[in-house]
């Protein structure tokens, strides 16, 4: 909502929207906020658009795999 009402009030004035890759939220949604957080001020002004979190409690899926 907030980022609708600063378009508002740019009438007249150019501006540009940056948006990355739709992704699926797994895991602590605290620890994927801060991620998230991560990415958007510091991966996406770097030109990356994909966001994959590395959560400290994600297990991951090829370990998971390999273990059974």
């Amino acid at each position: 909502m907030t980022l609708f009402r600063e378009l508002l009030n740019k009438q007249g004035v150019r501006y540009r929207i940056n948006s990355g890759e739709p992704f699926a939220p797994v895991g602590d949604p605290e620890e994927l906020t801060l991620a998230l957080r991560e990415f958007v001020t510091e991966a996406m002004p770097r030109g990356e658009r994909r966001f994959t979190p590395h959560l400290a409690n994600q297990t991951d899926p090829q370990t998971a795999r390999s273990s059974t």
